[in-house]
């Protein structure tokens, strides 16, 4: 079963990362194997413990360890992955975009209520469009807030912002890299905490 959900997973990224034209990071286009995966993970913890939905699920200690391998397991960081990075806790994320170039990140449901994302330019002289959306359990994808960093924005420049009401859900953020010219770059620093 969840070899078949691994190889279902993967193909539909595929696809997905292939066959999607690009789109503003203001649409909150959350990929659609991420919504599935977040209903999977509801299901999951219903077999598990009997929860009635997902934030029930990793309220419980016990059973989050389980829902977090699980995840692990289905948008696993293997060499076959592509497109989003995973957007781990409470751990620093380094990147780069290349204009016009842009990054996906998602992240594990939340156990907590609250959590705070910090993206901070760290170089470069192009500018990015920062969209974050939560995803719940049914796969409903919310949007929360857009940043722009322009190109000439000085390096230390920083988005933060703490989310609350946000438990059991899922992240996407997204970051558009835009301005300045193809080719430049936008350095960043990303870390979503709780």
């Amino acid at each position: 079963m969840k070899k078949s959900l691994i190889i279902s997973f993967m193909m539909t990224a595929l696809i997905y990362a292939t066959a999607t034209p690009r789109v503003s990071a203001q649409d909150c286009s959350t990929p659609g194997p991420f919504r599935e995966v977040m209903q999977q993970l509801t299901k999951e913890c219903r077999n598990l413990g009997n929860f009635s939905n997902l934030a029930a699920c990793v309220t419980s200690a016990p059973i989050y360890s389980k829902i977090l391998g699980l995840w692990n397991t289905l948008a696993g960081d293997g060499p076959l992955r592509v497109g989003p990075r995973e957007a781990k806790y409470n751990q620093l994320e380094q990147g780069a975009l290349i204009l016009p170039g842009d990054r996906r990140f998602l992240a594990a449901p939340s156990d907590k209520n609250s959590v705070t994302l910090s993206v901070k330019k760290r170089g470069g002289q192009g500018g990015a469009k920062l969209s974050i959306c939560k995803v719940d359990g049914d796969g409903k994808v919310v949007h929360l807030d857009t940043f722009i960093f322009d190109p000439d924005d000085p390096v230390g420049k920083e988005y933060k912002k703490t989310f609350s009401g946000v438990i059991a859900n899922g992240f996407d953020i997204f970051l558009d890299g835009q301005g300045g010219g193809i080719g430049r770059k936008f350095e960043f620093d990303l870390r979503l905490s709780k």
